[in-house]
């Protein structure tokens, strides 16, 4: 049984990434509907993680997990479609390895990440505002 759920995860989780990477290549105007459609699920399982936290059924771990991704995916398009870009807002440099260029990207994106504390913002790595 073990097997079928981690299958689960890696099929669901390639699935949320196919459809984040496809988000990324619409429209303006499209992205910015699919943006918005996935802050509002997001925050609906911000919320319904709070409420999950306290059951303990099969449901409610395959309802986390699902919450999880959510979450997961609204960081992911917020960074794909340039909401949250790090401290650095030009260009590479044309002397910059693609290696150092990716590596600096990607800190950027996972640190901001980083919550300050249980109630604040990563404000040091985020380039975006504190919600």
């Amino acid at each position: 049984m073990i097997w079928l759920a981690l299958a689960v995860a890696v099929l669901l989780w390639w699935l949320m990434t196919g459809l984040a990477l496809m988000s990324v290549h619409q429209p303006p105007a499209r992205k910015r509907a699919i943006f918005a459609l996935v802050s509002l699920l997001a925050l609906a399982a911000l919320f319904g993680v709070e409420m999950n936290a306290a059951r303990h059924t099969t449901s409610a771990t395959i309802a986390g997990f699902a919450m999880g991704l959510v979450i997961w995916a609204w960081l992911e398009l917020s960074y794909l479609m340039g909401y949250i870009t790090g401290p650095i807002k030009r260009p590479a440099a044309a002397s910059m390895t693609i290696a150092a260029a990716f590596l600096q990207c990607v800190r950027h994106d996972h640190l901001s990440r980083i919550p300050r504390g249980w109630g604040g913002w990563n404000r040091l790595y985020s380039g975006c505002r504190a919600p």
